[in-house]
């Protein structure tokens, strides 16, 4: 990712986890070619919330 490129390797450990969390959860945000409703906005707030809670 591109927060380990630029060396930024616990952010980037916290951005994946909280996409593997969000896709593991069968609550989560969808977009549309995910089978979902939400906008990849949506995603990306869900996304965000998730690392701000960690």
């Amino acid at each position: 990712m591109m927060l380990d490129h630029l060396g930024q390797q616990a952010a980037g450990k916290a951005v994946m986890a909280a996409i593997e969390q969000l896709l593991a959860s069968p609550d989560g945000v969808r977009t549309p070619d995910m089978g979902g409703k939400g906008l990849c906005r949506d995603v990306g707030e869900s996304i965000a919330q998730i690392v701000a809670g960690a």
